[in-house]
């Protein structure tokens, strides 16, 4: 089994620049892995740098915590797909579920989910016995 094949390679750094998101993609291509996480603002570049490789373009939805508006999480979602994400990394309402609001956290997801494939993003970090 080639495990590379099953690892997202990620550039989720706040002061990430073109030339390391062109370095990003290139490390994916080099080692052949599955998919490249960025910032929503660099979904279209990578989109380019990755044009024909068959590795996938994952936009990393609301970090660290989720607590941006259901609204605001929607809008990035459909930003991404329209500049070229395959899949979406979505952050978890960390709030919503230390307060036990599970209705409003599964009604976010939902929609989300509907816009591209999804995967569901932990900050296990922010998590207390509360």
């Amino acid at each position: 089994m080639n495990i590379a094949k099953i690892i997202d390679h990620t550039n989720i750094r706040k002061n990430a620049t073109k030339e390391s998101i062109k370095k990003t993609c290139q490390e994916a291509k080099k080692y052949g892995f599955r998919g490249v996480c960025v910032n929503p603002r660099w979904v279209k570049l990578t989109k380019k740098e990755l044009k024909g490789t068959g590795i996938k373009v994952i936009c990393l939805v609301d970090p660290p915590i989720g607590d941006s508006s259901h609204q605001k999480r929607i809008k990035i979602a459909q930003i991404a797909k329209k500049d070229g994400a395959d899949e979406l990394d979505v952050v978890i309402n960390i709030q919503a579920v230390k307060h036990g609001k599970w209705n409003e956290v599964l009604k976010d997801l939902k929609e989300i989910c509907k816009i591209l494939p999804t995967k569901i993003i932990i900050g296990s970090g922010y998590l207390t016995d509360e």
